[in-house]
């Protein structure tokens, strides 16, 4: 949710969906999308769909470079509002923001269903595009198919595709960068995380 605005400046920025010369893929990322070109599981994928957002149009450009992307807006990363290209200490200097940091009433944003930061999304409005986009889907029975997205979206999916319970769990998933989380199952409704179990993804935590 937080990205540093770039190496040299050190500086820790609320991006979200934000998308601008401080939210690209670094060098590290770009050789990380690069390698995932050789695995297996990449190399099935017959479909590709991504965001909007540069960063996940390149990583999978770079995955897939052969593949025609599908571009979906409801693969957005989840919105902050009025939080994104600001600094921790901007927000605390502005009396309407700040609160969303410090008063009990507002802040938890980060791991709520249904509290968020001003003009920006919670867990629940998050998890509907991704129903919208799952149901907007109709592969066949052997098509493989790769959505290269976003933390919070991709949480978002795996709710809408796996039973989770509760809800609120998927607040503890770890899903690391350039990783692939491969589910697998005769149709859309009925998908198995193979590539990972859910324990793992909560171990996962720092």
């Amino acid at each position: 949710m937080a990205n540093k605005m770039n190496e040299q400046q050190n500086i820790t920025l609320y991006t979200g969906a934000l998308d601008n010369e401080y939210t690209q893929l670094t060098e590290k990322g770009r050789k990380q999308a690069e390698l995932l070109r050789n695995l297996p599981v990449i190399q099935e994928i017959i479909q590709v769909y991504c965001s909007d957002i540069t960063r996940s149009i390149d990583t999978a450009k770079l995955a897939k470079p052969d593949s025609i992307l599908h571009i979906r807006k409801e693969l957005r990363e989840r919105s902050l509002g009025e939080f994104e290209g600001k600094t921790e200490q901007e927000i605390r200097e502005n009396p309407e923001l700040k609160k969303y940091l410090e008063d009990p009433q507002y802040k938890g944003f980060r791991t709520h269903f249904e509290k968020k930061t001003p003009g920006g999304e919670n867990y629940t409005e998050v998890r509907e595009r991704a129903r919208q986009f799952l149901s907007s889907l109709n592969p066949n029975e052997e098509e493989t198919i790769g959505i290269f997205a976003h933390l919070h979206i991709i949480r978002c999916l795996l709710l809408q595709l796996l039973t989770i319970e509760p809800k609120e769990r998927i607040i503890s998933f770890t899903l690391k960068n350039a990783e692939p989380y491969v589910l697998e199952g005769k149709d859309i409704n009925h998908l198995t995380l193979i590539s990972h179990s859910l324990e793992e993804l909560e171990k996962n935590k720092k």
